[in-house]
């Protein structure tokens, strides 16, 4: 086989370059562990709680159970992930942009907004005002829009956990309002 017609080579680093092995990443497989571990707390708080489901049936074992079995599937998916090769997708060894920091800063005062203020002005306006911090953290320009969808999904979930769940959300100035739906 002459030069012209020889195969082109694999490697673009150069001929004196090594070649690139995949290595593992600590911080990867620490996430993983991360959440195999919480994975194993949940099942263990788990045996501590009642089994009876009372009236309704269901025990209080259930939902945790469920959160508990998902930790796991996304620990064991993370932890071969991390081991055969990394993430899928994440960017390595600084490649990638910056984090957006104002992005972070929208939806962090939304959360501090939401802790402070759920209590005083009560659990629609305050979610109303995180769906609208967090929505501008994603990039969002249409305030109007977003506090109005707030508004709706505030509500919603106010009324799902007052009303079907029995767990009483603040009311705050709306009490007014809110009693009467």
């Amino acid at each position: 086989m002459t030069p012209e017609n020889s195969p082109p080579s694999t490697t673009h680093l150069g001929d004196n370059a090594p070649p690139k092995q995949r290595t593992q990443d600590l911080g990867q497989i620490a996430i993983a562990v991360f959440f195999l571990s919480l994975a194993g707390v949940m099942a263990w708080q788990i045996t501590d709680m009642p089994t009876g489901g009372g009236y309704s049936g269901v025990s209080p074992r259930m939902v945790p159970g469920f959160v508990g079995c998902g930790l796991l599937l996304v620990g064991v998916a993370l932890l071969y992930q991390s081991l055969t090769g990394g993430f899928r997708g994440a960017t390595h060894d600084g490649e990638g942009t910056a984090p957006k920091i104002h992005a972070v800063l929208w939806i962090l005062g939304g959360l501090v907004c939401f802790m402070l203020l759920a209590k005083t002005l009560g659990f629609v306006l305050v979610a109303m005002v995180l769906f609208a911090a967090t929505a501008r953290g994603f990039g969002s320009v249409r305030w109007k829009n977003d506090l109005l969808w707030g508004a709706g999904v505030g509500l919603t979930a106010f009324l799902f956990f007052n009303r079907v769940l029995s767990v009483d959300l603040p009311a705050g100035v709306l009490q007014f309002l809110v009693k009467q739906v």
